[in-house]
């Protein structure tokens, strides 16, 4: 009896690589995505942005995290963009949670850092903390956290409050 108005799903957020071509694509990416794809190759494949995957029924969402994105962590670069239909044109993004939501239709993005399309030690015993770029998944929970404000229409106060505690 929930009014789920968007689900925002985090499918491996931390991994960055700035390096030119440490980006890599499933098969058949540049055809179904060619306006995605140009952008990846402009920005020499560098695994340096963050993945907003959206189906068609879900694009109010994506562009929701798309303009809270580029207006409250405008260091985040993000590249989105909707699969036709559930997704099953290709396979590599149903492979997490928000799948299921979209087989519901019930809106969903999965955010993600490309997983095994850009960290070489995923799911590998070399998938450590020390692999993972702080500032990176930080600006990716502070976008996150904007979108899910403004789904629940939460707006700026005029006025602080403050809370003081005595630790003594």
């Amino acid at each position: 009896n929930e009014n789920i108005v968007g689900v925002l799903n985090f499918e491996m957020i931390g991994y960055y690589d700035d390096t030119p071509g440490s980006q890599s694509l499933p098969a058949g990416f540049n055809q179904v995505f060619p306006e995605a794809y140009a952008e990846l190759q402009e920005n020499e494949f560098k695994g340096d942005f963050l993945i907003n995957v959206a189906n068609e029924n879900t694009l109010a969402l994506m562009q929701t995290f798309d303009s809270c994105a580029a207006l409250f962590v405008p260091e985040l670069k993000v590249i989105s963009f909707a699969s036709p239909g559930d997704g099953n044109a290709v396979p590599d993004l149903r492979r997490s949670d928000h799948a299921s939501f979209w087989d519901a239709d019930i809106p969903a993005l999965m955010l993600t850092d490309g997983a095994n399309f850009r960290n070489p030690n995923y799911h590998s015993p070399n998938d450590t903390y020390e692999t993972i770029d702080s500032t990176f998944i930080t600006n990716v929970v502070k976008a996150t956290v904007a979108t899910a404000a403004s789904l629940a229409g939460l707006k700026h106060s005029s006025h602080t409050t403050v809370m003081v505690t005595d630790w003594e």
